[in-house]
Formats: C-alpha cells, structure tokens, sequence
C-alpha cells in the first residue's frame, strides 16, 4: 500500500498543498496565521484517518534539523547497557528528540554501517555506550573523523569527546572496606584476562577495580590490622550466552587455593551468580565460609540465595550527564568547553552475601 503524503491529504480536502504542508510539515511560512483553527481541525483529522505520518529526511532536508540521536550500543547482552539504553531513549524523548538505536553486535564489530545509516538519516548526535578496546583501527579513524558531535557513557575513551562514566575506583573501595570491616582480612579480587590483546589488561576499568581495591587495603594495615589481599586473573573465553560460567570456572579455581580466601569480589554481579552456584555445589556456606559481592546491581542481585551484596552504577544520572553534554555539543553555549571526564558516583548496596566473618 502506497503511503499517504500530503499531496493525499490536499487532494481529499481540496485545498493546496502548501496548505497542508503549513499544518503538517511545520513549514515556517508568513501563510501560517492565514490557517484558521477550523481548517486546521479539518486537516488534521483528514491525515489521521488517511493514515498520513511525516516524511522524517525531507523534513530534515526543509528545516536543516532532524531531531535524530544515533544510540550506537557495544555488548548487546548486558543488562546493565540495556538499562543505559532505557534511561537515554527516556530522557531523549524529553528534549524532542527520536533515539537512533544500532547495537555493534549486529554487525560483527564493524562501525561503519551504523556511522554510514546516521550520517544518511541526519543524525545530530551519536551516543557510544561502552565502547571497547577491541573497536579496529579503521573504526577508531571513522569515529575520529565523524562530523557528528558525540559523547562517550562509560567504556573507552575517544580523543577529544566527553566521556560520562561511573567512579569505579570508589565503588571498589567502598566495597572492599566494608569487607574489611566485616572481619573478612584475606580478599581476592577476581578480574578477567585478555590473552589476545595486550591493550585490554591496562583498560580503565581493571586498573580501577584493582586501586579501588589496594586503596582499602593499604588504609586498613596503616590501622594495624594483617589483611593479605590477591588479584585473580579469569582465564578463558567468556560465552555472551552463559554469563555465569566464568564466575562458576574462576570459583572452581580458587576453592583448590590454600589458604582459601574469606571473600571474593567478583568483577561483575553475573559472575558472582555463578560463583555462589559454585560454593553451594561444594557445600560451602554464604558468608560463613566464604563472603562473595558482586558489581552493577544487576536486578538479579536482590534475589540470590543469600542475596547479593554489590555495587550500584547509578545509571540514570549516567543518562542525564551524557544528554546534557550531547545537547551542549549540538547546540554550544558561548566559549563554554565540555570536561574530558565527568564521574559519577558508585553506591554500595550491603546485603545477606557479605555478613561477618564466621571467626570475628
């Protein structure tokens, strides 16, 4: 079925196109006033009931501004993007404007599709949520050469584009001083390994979690106290289906160590699923034998058996710093320079799977 334009509605009313395209199109013409609100009326339930919708390019193309915000989207299974993705279609809804979503993934790591599909459609900004280390050179050269004013939530940074990411850092230190406090002295720090690529292994958000983590430690011994405190690599491939088998195969690992650790801060909240599934197949008791914390608040958290003691990335005011210096980019206010890096706050959620430790 051919779709309605304005020439249709013109047509079935029997008025001229110009007409209608001053209603519909929001054509900024000194004919606007000379519309009455009864033909107006008409014209509008007219395009309703012919089915009209605008023809969002030639609109862009007329008034030089199209509205579109490209969301370019890496790691399409993780919930905690997912609930990024929420947040700024919300909140991009709210100045205006219509959210563009591409997830990387579908494309095998290339950009250049999504980039080609938002220059097309006019794009005033791109949002890029976690972007990785692994983005290729080619990639990186696209990105650096985009017109499009961008900004970065979370992930690696671009040379000369505002990034919006969590304090990791403090949320890690926050985390492992309540372990501490707790009584639990001997803590492994559970991170991933990168084999294949070097650049992975100094990436922001390792290096964070593990100053988060000898911060707390090294405050703790000024006190006196004897806390011995290890970073254990993951080894392997992570499969995107099975989230939790990582956690379960690094808990497998550490329960063959001796001494065995009082707690294990696992890098994220699904990993921490998989090592709790781990020490109750091996008998072992949350916290009493073994403390186990997670990070993300992911919405499985709350409903572990213990539940999950973790850290909240707050993401809606992720999603409101990155809005707001995507709109400042668009539309610059006078010798007004955006931050490098703005960092938001972590927030330590204490629950069942971090309590005393059973010799304290």
């Amino acid at each position: 079925m051919k779709p309605c334009t304005q020439a249709d509605v013109a047509r079935k009313l029997k008025i001229s196109q110009r007409t209608v395209a001053t209603v519909l199109g929001k054509v900024k013409t000194n004919s606007t006033a000379r519309v009455s609100d009864r033909l107006r009326r008409r014209i509008l339930q007219a395009s309703q009931k012919l089915g009209y919708t605008p023809h969002l390019y030639a609109q862009a193309l007329r008034n030089k501004r199209s509205g579109l915000i490209g969301l370019l989207q890496f790691g399409a299974t993780s919930n905690l993007n997912n609930l990024r993705i929420h947040h700024l279609t919300r909140l991009l809804q709210q100045q205006g404007c219509m959210p563009l979503h591409h997830c990387i993934d579908w494309f095998q790591g290339n950009v250049k599709p999504s980039l080609d599909f938002f220059h097309g459609a006019r794009a005033e900004g791109i949002i890029l949520i976690s972007p990785p280390m692994w983005i290729p050179r080619d990639g990186l050269a696209l990105l650096s050469k985009c017109q499009i004013p961008m900004t970065v939530m979370d992930g690696m940074r671009l040379p000369g584009v505002p990034q919006i990411r969590s304090d990791i850092r403090q949320g890690m230190r926050d985390l492992t001083r309540h372990l501490l406090e707790q009584g639990h002295l001997q803590l492994t720090l559970q991170i991933r390994r990168w084999k294949d690529n070097p650049r992975e292994r100094s990436y922001w958000q390792i290096q964070e979690r593990i100053q988060g983590f000898q911060d707390a430690i090294n405050a703790f011994e000024t006190k006196g106290k004897n806390v011995k405190g290890g970073v254990f690599y993951a080894e392997g491939e992570q499969d995107w289906r099975n989230p939790y088998e990582m956690g379960y195969r690094a808990m497998e690992q550490l329960l063959a160590q001796r001494p065995r650790p009082h707690a294990t801060l696992c890098g994220n909240d699904l990993w921490a699923v998989g090592a709790m599934a781990c020490c109750a197949a091996k008998g072992l008791k949350i916290p009493d034998d073994m403390a186990i914390t997670g990070f993300d608040n992911d919405a499985i958290s709350e409903y572990t058996v213990p539940s999950l003691t973790t850290v909240e990335q707050q993401n809606e005011i992720l999603a409101v710093e990155t809005v707001r210096l995507l709109m400042e980019r668009i539309n610059p206010p006078p010798q007004k320079k955006n931050p490098e890096v703005i960092k938001v706050p972590c927030r330590l959620i204490v629950r069942a799977s971090s309590g005393k430790h059973s010799k304290t």
